[in-house]
């Protein structure tokens, strides 16, 4: 199974709006600043979202090229749809199940029988309509992960007591970006253990209208709270001290 580098995963998602050159340039952007991403490929879409997928055949022509120069890099695929994952699949280290295709039996008995790491996102989904489904994602030998979020512009919506109930029904918990803001992000991160963390990421200091412009970051962005987030995790994992130091008068 794939073992990913650093705690946050970027996502291509449309900010590309449908460029070749911007999605050549965040895949390449990405890899070098991260060693890894998911793409986000849909099968069913509106009008207006279908003007900005590219199609996964020149999808995977770019991912061939850039394993050539960054042959390390670890590329996921954002989903809904079994049929893409048949038949693209191959060309993927990992997967991330968006929420609209976890009701999908025929996927999850799919994704049961492979080896990779494959995440499943439950969105919003209340704990109470969640604990009625989520035996599906269960097969023997294997738990799954989960990635939850909130679609509030502040977030403050998710609980202490939901996170905690999330934790204890999967092998990890990644939590998807969707505010404006980090706070709740860092408070999450602080009190509980989270696997990952997917951030859309966008190509401009501005974050690009259409789509997913609120919560999108840069990578300058994602670079400093790839910092914060470090500093956290290493506070959270520090031992007791054996000593105290005093404060030592400098001239």
């Amino acid at each position: 199974m794939t073992k990913l580098k650093n705690i946050i995963i970027p996502e291509i998602g449309y900010n590309h709006l449908g460029s070749l050159y911007n999605l050549r340039h965040a895949m390449i952007t990405i890899a070098k600043e991260f060693g890894q991403f998911t793409i986000q490929y849909r099968e069913n879409l509106n009008k207006s979202d279908l003007l900005f997928q590219i199609d996964i055949k020149i999808i995977l022509n770019e991912i061939k090229s850039l394993r050539l120069i960054c042959d390390d890099v670890s590329i996921g695929l954002a989903t809904e749809s079994l049929e893409v994952i048949m038949d693209y699949g191959k060309y993927f280290d990992f997967f991330k199940i968006l929420s609209i295709g976890i009701n999908n039996k025929n996927l999850i008995n799919y994704l049961s029988k492979q080896d990779k790491l494959h995440i499943y996102s439950v969105g919003n989904t209340p704990i109470s309509e969640l604990n009625s489904r989520i035996g599906k994602f269960y097969y023997p030998n294997k738990i799954p992960y989960l990635n939850f979020t909130s679609f509030d512009i502040s977030g403050i919506d998710i609980s202490t007591s939901e996170i905690k109930e999330l934790s204890s029904k999967c092998e990890g918990l990644c939590y998807g970006l969707h505010q404006k803001d980090d706070i709740l992000l860092y408070s999450a991160f602080s009190i509980f253990t989270i696997s990952f963390l997917f951030v859309y990421v966008s190509l401009s200091l501005d974050p690009i209208i259409k789509p997913d412009h609120i919560h999108s970051r840069s990578i300058n962005e994602l670079k400093n709270m790839t910092q914060n987030l470090s500093a956290i995790l290493d506070f959270k994992s520090r031992s007791q001290r054996t000593n105290l130091k005093d404060f030592k008068n400098e001239t």
